[in-house]
């Protein structure tokens, strides 16, 4: 072997095992001679001969050996196998992880590629911790996750530029740029939907069930949802999102006019770095509601929403947002229902595209500030729901929200405790065009139950446009 003499090695190697299959040394020997060779598809048997020989923690160099030469003929998934078995070794412990997460990615197997780069960028270099978050940018990308896409090629991007020397900057810079063009551009956009619905007990105020009666009066109705807004680029440091929205509910059953209402709301979003990993930002809105009063409109509350948001997003399987906020009130016909209150919301979502879970838990804490002692409550809500993508373009979430409202300065004191289990369908129909579908139950259950508790379900079937 030494003198080069390769075939004479491997002729003496040969009798060797002959006479003792199980001399390692012998098999690890034929192994270097064939590889001086060339004979690269030759040789995979004897390495996994010396794989089965050789002690299970010193494994690693010929999986990883195994890897690459299967990558070369284009086995791709033995060779992502051997990868991922040099890796658990410890072996080339992040190459293993880089090698194995690309293959995934070019086979189309998001989830395996995920798992990998984010091992790289954790555990790499600085050039590896580069490569890693560019992976799982163009991951995120290709799963439809635009926001965590983008943010991880950011995080390329600020390393490329901070270590302009290194190759992996100049190789990135171009690509990396590429994929974040479209996000520096502003847009609008534009929405409306029209629900026709059957409602059973017909709420008397357009706010949650937990803080009303119910008005034991059943309906066929139909409602109205329209908004626009602008948003300025989100690759830029501060992001200002200008919005309206419109809503307004008919009645058809008669008698119930005084059930009608329609609201504005002006809004104002400024989001800092908010296709970063961690975004923050204020949100402010005013909404102007009016009811109809014997046939004409008119004011009936102002309410207003002030307060900052946190958001931190480590994967698609972990996005976490904390939001506070003021909420002044002013009721025009009854001046004591006003006031200001305030919000606290911990909401925690996986933001992916798998197809049967993509939860949303959410906690909130919401204090109502009335001058009326009597209304003056605190809401804690929980809530849980989930997208689920069904065959055929079909969209399903099924969710579930507890409420707990508690009137303590009332008298006499009142606790309800609301129940409501709904479900939303969407079907995109084209581009632009969205079929919908919403059916919901609550049962509301208050200590006064004479006055407050009530169960109410509504159905109902639409259609949306969005541009």
């Amino acid at each position: 072997y030494h003198q080069k003499k390769l075939k004479l090695s491997i002729e003496i190697v040969d009798g060797l095992l002959r006479e003792n299959p199980k001399n390692l040394s012998a098999w690890e020997l034929k192994a270097l001679n064939m590889k001086e060779l060339g004979q690269e598809k030759e040789r995979i048997p004897v390495l996994r001969k010396v794989l089965e020989l050789k002690a299970p923690e010193e494994r690693g160099p010929i999986f990883f050996e195994l890897g690459v030469l299967h990558q070369k003929l284009e086995k791709f998934d033995i060779a992502i196998r051997n990868f991922q078995a040099s890796a658990r070794l410890g072996f080339n412990l992040v190459p293993s992880h880089l090698l194995a997460g690309m293959l995934a990615f070019n086979q189309g197997d998001m989830a395996v590629a995920e798992f990998h780069m984010r091992e790289v960028r954790r555990r790499g270099s600085t050039e590896m911790e580069m490569a890693g978050a560019y992976y799982l940018g163009l991951i995120n990308m290709k799963r439809g996750n635009g926001v965590l896409g983008a943010s991880y090629l950011l995080e390329a991007r600020d390393l490329a530029r901070s270590n302009p020397d290194l190759q992996m900057s100049k190789d990135l810079k171009a690509p990396i740029e590429q994929v974040l063009e479209p996000f520096s551009k502003s847009q609008f956009y534009a929405n409306v939907s029209i629900l026709a619905q059957y409602d059973s007990n017909i709420l008397q105020l357009p706010t949650s069930a937990s803080v009303q009666q119910g008005s034991n009066q059943a309906t066929p109705k139909t409602t109205l949802l329209a908004g626009f807004g602008y948003l300025s680029a989100p690759l830029a440091t501060f992001q200002w999102v200008p919005s309206y929205r419109f809503n307004a509910n008919k009645n058809f059953a008669s008698g119930l006019g005084s059930y009608e209402y329609a609201s504005n709301t002006v809004a104002m979003a400024l989001n800092w770095r908010p296709l970063s990993r961690l975004s923050a930002g204020l949100k402010s809105e005013l909404t102007h509601s009016f009811k109809n009063v014997d046939g004409s409109y008119r004011s009936y509350t102002a309410a207003s929403d002030l307060g900052p948001f946190l958001r931190w997003t480590y994967s698609e399987d972990l996005q976490v947002t904390l939001e506070a906020s003021l909420r002044p009130l002013v009721n025009f016909s009854q001046s004591d229902y006003g006031g200001t209150g305030s919000g606290f919301r911990l909401m925690y979502r996986r933001d992916g595209t798998t197809r049967y879970f993509n939860p949303i838990a959410l906690l909130s804490v919401d204090s109502t500030g009335t001058k009326n002692t009597t209304y003056r409550a605190t809401a804690t809500t929980a809530s849980l729901s989930n997208l689920m993508r069904l065959p055929g373009d079909h969209q399903l979430t099924p969710a579930v929200d507890y409420i707990q409202t508690h009137y303590a300065l009332a008298d006499p004191v009142r606790t309800d405790r609301t129940w409501v289990v709904r479900a939303s369908y969407a079907r995109p129909v084209s581009a632009r065009w969205t079929y919908l579908g919403d059916l919901s139950f609550t049962a509301n259950r208050s200590n006064l139950s004479g006055s407050y508790s009530f169960d109410r379900w509504v159905v109902g079937v639409g259609l949306s446009y969005t541009r």
